[in-house]
């Protein structure tokens, strides 16, 4: 299997998890400096959807250190072991679907252990939000929507989405593969309507979650919020399942007309990653 995988862009918003989840920071040049600004970058966000009171932001820090302390030291090993074996992937020069699922699975389990692990210390917070917090969270939420939407309609931010993410995981494209990378994109298209009606039943379902945590409903918060991310079979909808088949069909050859050279940048981009994880966990 020969493969790295692109981080999160418009048109594979739902294999953006799958391939990029456990690495969400690496389009910095140092993940260890990305994972160590990861609490202080999510309070900015929040802060941002809610419009936060000072007490807020200050409960937010501390559930936010809490989480990145359980996170470094319970995560980062799994997050190690995935991408050893991902990397061990790349030395047959081939790419497999099968591997891809396989990947997919524990991506999903590390991300129901963190959920899980976010629940009590969110739920605290979450049930200080005032109305017009919860309010002024799904006009956001709209926003983004519709943003998305923009996006997907623009054959150019299709295309530049595409090769921009390629790029964080395997270093800067050589010619032949950011022109078949052009051509994919333009054969994709602008995303169906159905696909657009999903995503906002999605995001009415994260909202759901969030609010199911302020009330102390932990564990059915927390399936809302995996439904809300596509991460259950029956949250994704026919739009978003064609997508995804689609996706696993054509991420394969797109991958498989990269050179040897261009596989010898990912593998050196990789080894940084681990040697960044390593040095994360031991605190080294």
């Amino acid at each position: 299997m020969s493969h790295a995988h692109p981080g999160p862009i418009p048109r594979w918003r739902r294999l953006a998890l799958v391939l990029g989840a456990c690495l969400l920071l690496a389009s910095c040049s140092s993940l260890e400096l990305a994972y160590n600004q990861a609490a202080r970058l999510t309070a900015w966000w929040l802060d941002r959807q809610f419009d936060l009171d000072s007490h807020q932001r200050a409960q937010l820090d501390q559930a936010l250190a809490e989480l990145h302390s359980w996170h470094r030291r319970e995560e980062l090993p799994h997050w190690q072991a995935l991408l050893h074996a991902a990397e061990r992937g790349l030395e047959d020069g081939r790419v497999d679907t099968a591997e891809l699922l396989a990947l997919e699975q524990r991506l999903d389990e590390s991300l129901q252990r963190t959920l899980r692990r976010t629940a009590p210390l969110a739920a605290p917070w979450l049930a200080t939000l005032r109305p017009e917090q919860w309010q002024h969270y799904s006009e956001r939420r709209r926003e983004h929507l519709q943003e998305w939407r923009q996006d997907e309609a623009d054959a150019d931010q299709r295309a530049d989405a595409l090769k921009d993410s390629l790029e964080r995981w395997l270093g800067r494209l050589e010619r032949p593969l950011r022109t078949a990378a052009e051509r994919q994109a333009q054969s994709w298209g602008p995303a169906p309507v159905a696909l657009w009606q999903e995503r906002a039943q999605r995001q009415a379902w994260t909202e759901q979650g969030l609010r199911a945590w302020a009330a102390g409903d932990l564990e059915g918060g927390t399936r809302l919020l995996l439904m809300g991310g596509a991460r259950l079979p029956e949250a994704r909808g026919p739009a978003t399942q064609a997508l995804r088949e689609r996706t696993y069909a054509d991420l394969p050859a797109l991958l498989q007309q990269a050179s040897p050279a261009q596989w010898q940048k990912a593998r050196e981009r990789w080894r940084g990653w681990l040697l960044d994880l390593e040095q994360l966990r031991t605190g080294g």
